[in-house]
């Protein structure tokens, strides 16, 4: 689908914002109820669309707080479109966490949510199983609660002998064994009904508790056998008893399963101490997910003022160091205070700026969409005049970078009407000149606001949108990149115009020319590893630099480097193979010519591309020269 392309007459298509195994999911705006919805277009042409609306239908009627609701079902292109509620969040296999580090009464929460889910959808008649719980299919909602969303393969209870799709990892084996009897052709006598379910929903908690991805090809290892889990054995237990491979051992249906979890404390004191005094969970993406607990204050007003004052203090402090996962977490547990509400009600600025630092916290991660919830609440609470030229700033400038125009727009519009102006008004109009097109507009205004004394952060957030606006890796956008870096030291921009300058030098054909880029580049990526956090993709950045421009021992210095941080990588072995063979030392290239083939057929197992179509034919190339042999 194109972007601007209006459907039905109804709702028009922002962007794409998913793919999956049975279609391709679009954000769309709701051009009657102005309103987000999420339109899937599924790839087959050969779906029954009677039955399908028959199910869409069915959809339709559900309405609980952890399911998305359906509205609408209808034909593009010739192919069947699903149209639901967009939930706003993050989903739970973009979670960056270390095995043991998410909290257990947030995970409970969760849990227990999503049982309730299963729950609500055994009452329908008929049942409904959703056939396609994983990860990627559970969002965090900015409140914390969550949601399970696709239904695109939702299936009735006792559905038997055909199955429309599963995901490996998390498809019950019964689903998995009947999935692979329709690719390959042949009967199948096996049913699914909502134990499937129950199923995937506890491996979903097993990957989440163990770090470890589930099968549906063998029985996983059970939780409960793991050494050194911070987690109490009851909530273990009913994971690997959900899991069973024998669906007859699982619990009887989702309401039995809600009731094992509801009850847990009952089995065991330990788990009674630890879930008291739970909290709802936070959502945190892309470092860490931590819980709030309310905080233990007094009950005098006075008490409770000196209280708020300190936590606010210390979110003020975070924000200004730019420690966004302690900014989020200070400033969550203020909004969640139920004892700080009154407080929060009588100084509806001071909320919105608290709002707001939530807000950057997540923008300043490139999370865009979760930091529009929070700039939208913050516009909403803001009373003042200075406040609310603030929160409108943002929140346009937020818009934009989710490519979001004729919100932006709007809101560009509602701001003046209003009759605000200043430096963070000309950031907005940047963003929107930006992303309608109007190029030379951008570099105008983005001209004026730095003559203007726009701060810092406002002239780098000009720049990269002006840059944004160029043709991508061209010497336009690579000014602009340049400019941008005079105002800010993030690592995303100095990775990018590494990024162009690699590129520029591996396409000129002036040999003078290429070197010039290239040493710049070099200069790009040593800076961004001697950095804290440098990525692996940084160094093998700099060691494809530092080949092209005949560096070689250099470069070895560095891709071994990478091996020790990596030593599985399949494009570090690759270019040790290419390092090692372009210098003569046929035994080593040999031998990392062999590891690179081992990781690049796991790789590819996974569903995992590490390689450009390039790497990948010198790659075989040189096993071919070596006589070393490859599937």
């Amino acid at each position: 689908m194109k972007q601007g392309e209006i459907l039905n007459g109804t709702y028009q298509v922002i962007r794409e914002i998913g793919k999956g195994g049975t279609g391709t999911v679009y954000l769309a705006w709701h051009l009657r109820l102005q309103k987000y919805v999420a339109v899937k277009q599924l790839y087959s042409r050969d779906i029954n669309l009677s039955a399908l609306r028959r199910e869409v239908d069915i959809l339709k009627n559900l309405k609980q707080a952890n399911l998305p609701q359906v509205y609408d079902f209808m034909e593009a292109d010739g192919l069947a479109c699903t149209v639901m509620e967009y939930i706003q969040g993050t989903a739970l296999n973009e979670l960056s966490f270390q095995p043991g580090t998410l909290d257990e009464g947030m995970l409970w929460s969760w849990f227990s949510q999503l049982a309730e889910a299963l729950v609500y959808l055994g009452k329908q008649k008929p049942a409904i199983i959703h056939s396609d719980i994983k990860p990627g299919n559970v969002i965090i909602m900015p409140d914390g609660n969550v949601c399970l969303i696709d239904f695109n393969i939702a299936r009735g209870e006792h559905t038997r002998g055909k199955v429309e799709g599963y995901s490996k990892n998390y498809a019950s084996p019964e689903q998995a064994m009947m999935a692979k009897a329709v690719i390959a052709r042949e009967p199948s006598r096996m049913s699914l009904d909502s134990r499937s379910d129950q199923y995937s929903l506890a491996a979903v908690f097993y990957y989440l508790i163990s770090g470890c991805t589930p099968t549906s090809e063998q029985p996983n290892y059970p939780l409960t056998k793991m050494q050194g889990l911070p987690y109490s054995p009851g909530l273990l237990a009913l994971i690997d008893r959900a899991m069973s491979w024998d669906r007859g051992k699982r619990y009887r249906s989702a309401k039995d399963l809600l009731y094992a979890l509801n009850h847990l404390e009952k089995q065991e004191e330990s788990y009674r101490r630890r879930m008291t005094g739970r909290a709802v969970a936070a959502a945190v993406c892309g470092v860490l997910i931590v819980s709030l607990t309310a905080a233990a204050v007094g009950t005098g007003i006075m008490q409770r003022r000196q209280s708020y004052l300190s936590e606010y203090n210390a979110l003020c402090d975070a924000a200004a160091a730019e420690d966004d996962s302690l900014a989020r977490e200070s400033g969550l547990a203020i909004l969640n205070n139920s004892s700080y509400q009154r407080i929060l009600n009588n100084n509806a600025d001071q909320k919105a700026e608290i709002l707001m630092a939530v807000g950057d916290s997540y923008y300043r991660e490139g999370n865009y969409e979760l930091s529009l919830t929070w700039y939208s609440q913050a516009l909403q609470a803001a009373q003042g005049k200075e406040t609310k030229l603030a929160c409108y700033e943002s929140y346009i400038v937020a818009l934009t970078w989710c490519g979001y125009a004729v919100q932006a727009q709007t809101q560009l519009a509602q701001a003046q009407a209003e009759g605000f102006s200043g430096t963070g008004l000309l950031l907005a109009r940047v963003g929107v000149a930006a992303l309608t097109g109007e190029t030379a507009d951008c570099e105008t205004l983005t001209e004026e606001l730095i003559n203007a004394g726009g701060t810092a952060e406002q002239s780098a957030q000009a720049c990269l949108l002006t840059a944004q606006a160029q043709a991508s890796g061209s010497e336009e956008e690579l000014y602009w990149l340049k400019l941008a870096r005079q105002y800010t030291s993030s690592r995303s921009v100095l990775r990018r115009i590494g990024g162009i300058l690699a590129e520029l030098a591996q396409g000129s054909s002036d040999q003078e020319e290429a070197q010039a880029y290239a040493a710049e580049a070099i200069e790009c990526y040593t800076e961004l590893c001697g950095m804290n956090y440098a990525l692996l993709s940084d160094r093998t950045n700099l060691a494809v630099m530092l080949r092209f421009a005949g560096r070689d021992e250099e470069c070895l210095e560095v891709l071994r480097e990478c091996e020790e941080i990596d030593g599985g990588n399949c494009r570090v072995l690759t270019l040790l193979t290419m390092v090692c063979y372009e210098t003569g030392d046929s035994a080593s290239a040999r031998s990392y010519c062999e590891r690179a083939l081992e990781s690049l057929a796991a790789s590819n197992a996974a569903g995992v591309s590490e390689l450009g179509d390039g790497e990948l034919s010198y790659l075989y190339e040189i096993a071919d020269q070596l006589r070393v042999s490859y599937g």
